[in-house]
């Protein structure tokens, strides 16, 4: 086990308080599913480690199995349980933006500003509508994720998935963060791939 919390954080990507919650619910939820007898192999902690290390390495499932010394239809059984459970946890869901900023109010945080960027992630190339995915600047398939935080806090209010070739201003257009922002008075902190958002504002 690694002691240095920076150290822990670098290697998870989470902090160990954050990773061991997790953890602890995913041993619940599998622990349910191993009673009705439909969930055996390797630990929940493994499961955990292989998703974690897909997620921000993005390797390919057969050498990860190599390193792990399991298939790499486990390594893709495991990720795809993870996510799935994970998916259902209430911490991890995330209603519209106007609802988060509201219970975040609820809470006694006043958000004035919100701060939004967007992460071009590369993925494999895929079966059908492949133009649709390439990226003429990284070279290859990738997909967009649009993360919006409210500012002063470390709290993610908004999430919005785009294929590769998404222009990151039609990203903030369609996931319509805009309007509400109008709405509700609220400033916007955007970086310079958003071009066109001041006009729209």
């Amino acid at each position: 086990m690694i002691e240095d919390d920076k150290e822990f954080k670098l290697q998870t990507g989470l902090k160990r308080e954050v990773f061991f919650e997790i953890l602890d619910y995913l041993t619940i939820e599998f622990n349910k599913e191993c009673t009705k007898g439909s969930f055996r192999g390797i630990g929940v902690g493994c499961r955990f480690v292989l998703a974690i290390t897909y997620w921000r390495e993005y390797r390919a499932m057969r050498q990860m199995g190599f390193d792990y010394d399991v298939s790499a239809s486990t390594v893709c059984e495991s990720v795809k349980r993870v996510e799935e459970t994970l998916s259902k946890y209430s911490k991890f869901q995330i209603e519209d933006i106007k609802t988060e900023i509201k219970k975040l109010e609820v809470q006694g945080i006043k958000v004035e500003n919100i701060i939004g960027d967007v992460e071009e992630q590369p993925i494999e190339r895929l079966l059908v509508n492949q133009e649709d995915s390439y990226s003429g600047k990284k070279k290859r398939h990738t997909t967009k994720n649009q993360i919006i935080i409210a500012e002063g806090t470390k709290r993610i209010i908004n999430f919005y998935n785009a294929n590769g070739t998404t222009h990151d201003f039609k990203m903030l257009k369609d996931s319509e963060i805009l309007s509400v922002l109008e709405k509700m008075k609220i400033g916007g902190k955007f970086d310079s791939g958003y071009q066109g958002v001041q006009k729209e504002k």
